[in-house]
């Protein structure tokens, strides 16, 4: 998903999963957060500040996520029928 401005994701009862077999990478300007097989690097040309009330390091520990199976065979058919039937833009009311 692309956005000209803002984007919020919120989960007001539960939480968010971002799940990827590869690598996830969170980047504002010259600093990243890269998630991928090696482990987690924090990359910044500035400072970098971590606020804590404890600050614990244990030993490494994995997580294999649970990623969706998607089909193999596509109808695009059925595919190309539902994109006619949607708008380019989503309305948002009166436009305010």
């Amino acid at each position: 998903a692309s956005a000209r401005l803002d984007v919020k994701i919120t989960s007001s009862e539960g939480k968010v999963e971002i799940n990827s077999p590869n690598e996830i990478v969170l980047r504002a300007k010259e600093s990243a957060l890269r998630i991928d097989a090696s482990g987690v690097t924090i990359i910044t040309p500035q400072k970098f500040t971590a606020k804590a009330g404890q600050h614990l390091f244990t030993t490494g520990a994995s997580e294999t996520p649970t990623l969706p199976i998607f089909p193999n065979n596509v109808c695009w058919e059925c595919l190309a029928r539902r994109a006619a039937q949607r708008g380019a833009f989503i309305n948002k009311g009166d436009g305010r």
